[in-house]
């Protein structure tokens, strides 16, 4: 059983790691939200949570803590106006970079 317990640490630790990486961050994304609604919001918690949590989310985007609740917890459907400011507030895109993450994969 330790050796599974291990196994998953060096992940959470790979995954933190690469987290660490917008473009690696804005991959991340993408590929879940092809999966689900339930696999993008677990994406998006594991960004906010590697870039210095929801206290440093709040202090850095306009949109007030009662939403960004409901947003990752999937209470709420994001807009695309709350995901681009959720991720310029976690510096994972800046304003010139949003037309890359929603552009459609050919």
């Amino acid at each position: 059983m330790k050796q599974n317990k291990n196994n998953l640490t060096s992940f959470h630790d790979w995954l933190d790691s690469e987290l660490q990486d917008p473009e690696f961050c804005l991959v991340y994304l993408r590929t879940a939200a092809n999966v689900d609604d339930d696999m993008f919001i677990t994406a998006l918690n594991d960004i906010i949570r590697t870039h210095g949590g929801f206290d440093n989310l709040q202090k850095n985007i306009a949109i007030d803590a009662s939403t960004i609740e409901a947003v990752v917890s999937g209470v709420d459907r994001i807009d695309r106006e709350a995901l681009m400011q959720i991720l310029r507030g976690v510096d994972i895109i800046s304003e010139t970079t949003e037309e890359v993450l929603l552009k459609k994969p050919a």
